[in-house]
């Protein structure tokens, strides 16, 4: 039996949110935050994209965190082909 739309929907915001909380906890509060997006396609044409995230910390010095590194959904590798 499938859930509801109602149901599917709920539950996709609040695991959108764990995430969003799990990500501001990564870098200090006060801090402006760049992300960055690269995608390419690895050596057997598999497109990849990453998420990055730089900040300068209390010391001056810049820090990166990965947010991200996945295969994309063949559904949207056409999306990725030049």
């Amino acid at each position: 039996m499938l859930p509801a739309a109602s149901t599917v929907s709920n539950n996709c915001w609040r695991e959108y949110s764990l995430t969003v909380d799990a990500i501001k906890k990564q870098f200090p509060s006060g801090n402006n935050v760049s992300l960055v997006l690269d995608e390419w396609r690895s050596m057997n044409k598999s497109p990849i994209t990453s998420v990055i995230a730089y900040y300068i910390d209390r010391n001056w010095e810049l820090r990166e965190v990965q947010l991200a590194f996945d295969k994309v959904d063949s559904m949207l590798s056409s999306y990725f082909e030049c």
